[in-house]
């Protein structure tokens, strides 16, 4: 198929897909998105969170050593076989941009479920977060998508 936007209903593959680090949807549960590329041309997302003092005092007592009040965890979600599956696009829309001192332009927003090996919808699938071919200060950018397809929602 030509290059185009991806809808609502299209199948599509890509081998970014097998990127992501875990996060929070607004569709259903946990998704993935692509990962940050680092210097070191490693994907990855490495946080720090906050170590409560409660949680501190426990590994002392436990005979732990302290954590610290800080502790880095990687984030990332490489998955190689998510790199060739099949997903339906569930959501789409430009957004996500923003004003102000370091505005960014909308984005055309995708959000996809992963189908069963067989191609078959499932409603538990993970969801994949990106923005297609968006290179403007998006870590979560995917360039380049293959279109498999088209799905229709029947309702029962």
């Amino acid at each position: 198929m030509a290059n185009r936007l991806p809808v609502v209903g299209d199948v599509i593959t890509s081998p970014e897909f097998a990127f992501g680090f875990k996060n929070q949807t607004s569709l259903d549960g946990t998704n993935i998105v692509p990962c940050f590329e680092s210097n070191s041309g490693k994907k990855e997302h490495i946080v720090s969170f906050p170590v409560s003092a409660d949680e501190r005092v426990a590994a002392v007592k436990a005979g732990k050593p302290d954590p610290g009040k800080y502790q880095e965890i990687d984030l990332a979600s490489y998955d190689p076989s998510r790199g060739t599956a099949e997903f339906v696009v569930e959501y789409c829309k430009f957004e996500g941009g923003s004003t102000g001192h370091d505005s960014m332009p909308d984005g055309w927003h995708v959000i996809a479920r992963r189908l069963h090996k067989n191609g078959k919808y499932d409603k538990n699938g993970e969801l994949f977060d990106f923005y297609y071919q968006y290179e403007v200060g998006r870590s979560n950018s995917i360039k380049k998508i293959n279109f498999i397809r088209k799905m229709t929602k029947t309702f029962i």
